[in-house]
């Protein structure tokens, strides 16, 4: 009976374990401010949960809000090929970095806000640990909804479904689905590949 129960399994249920370790190592790869637009999605999600004095501050101009400085600020590495991300140095430190004003986020609801509101339930006071957390949400989202769909689809339906879902995360859907850009500005979000 027990060797009848081991015969069923077969190489593809290892699929979400080998994938969830595949996003996670590129997830801690990136660095913090890699995505495309990444300041102007972090500002969002950190002001998507209102008013907070360590988070998000409301500025004279309604325009605008006063969000940690390290998450808007420009990118060191950006366009340097040979650039490392330790040009950032301790920017993201907890206790390093002030509040500076910003017109760049979703202030005028340019994207819908259930994204950026889920996102903030993963803010702290850590940026590093913040944004880990996010992608580490986004990739068990990403997983979780693609092994959902795989167990729903019929027998022969399942391997194409891996099969286009691997080929459209390589490599540029790996760092997308893994970064802080909501479904509607890239189609191959975590929220929107499946």
């Amino acid at each position: 009976m027990v060797w009848r129960s081991r015969s069923k399994f077969k190489v593809i249920h290892l699929a979400p374990i080998l994938a969830i370790f595949a996003l996670m190592c590129w997830a801690l790869a990136s660095p913090v401010s890699s995505s495309p637009d990444d300041e102007f999605h972090l500002a969002s999600i950190w002001c998507a949960g209102g008013d907070n004095v360590n988070e998000c501050r409301t500025v004279a101009d309604e325009n605008k809000r006063a969000v940690p400085a390290a998450i808007v600020q420009r990118v060191c590495f950006a366009h340097k090929p040979k650039q490392s991300a330790a040009c950032q140095g301790t920017s993201f430190d907890s206790g390093q970095f002030g509040l500076v004003a910003t017109a760049r986020a979703n202030f005028q609801g340019l994207y819908p806000p259930l994204y950026y509101r889920t996102m903030n339930l993963f803010v702290g006071s850590n940026i590093v640990l913040s944004v880990i957390l996010l992608r580490i949400f986004n990739i068990l989202l990403l997983v979780g909804l693609a092994t959902f769909l795989f167990v729903l689809l019929p027998v022969n339906r399942r391997r194409p479904r891996v099969v286009v879902l691997a080929l459209s995360c390589l490599p540029l859907g790996l760092f997308l689905s893994t970064s802080n850009t909501p479904p509607p500005r890239a189609s191959l979000s975590s929220w929107s590949l499946c």
